[in-house]
């Protein structure tokens, strides 16, 4: 208590950071994994998992 800092809850310790270098190297992951699917499956893998994104969304817009 005498410390003066107040104790970081659970979304500010070091293993739950969500840090620039992280987010630049997710879309990175991302935009090669697309660009590869367009040069090697001709966008089969990215029209499917946009399929199935765009029905995980629909339902859960049935339950808001």
């Amino acid at each position: 208590m005498g410390s003066g800092q107040p104790a970081p809850d659970d979304a500010q310790t070091e293993w739950g950071r969500m840090t620039d270098r992280i987010a630049f190297i997710l879309a990175a992951l991302i935009a090669l994994a697309v660009v590869l699917d367009l040069a090697l499956l001709d966008t089969g893998a990215t029209l499917f998992l946009m399929r199935k994104l765009a029905e995980l969304v629909e339902y859960l817009a049935f339950w808001r």
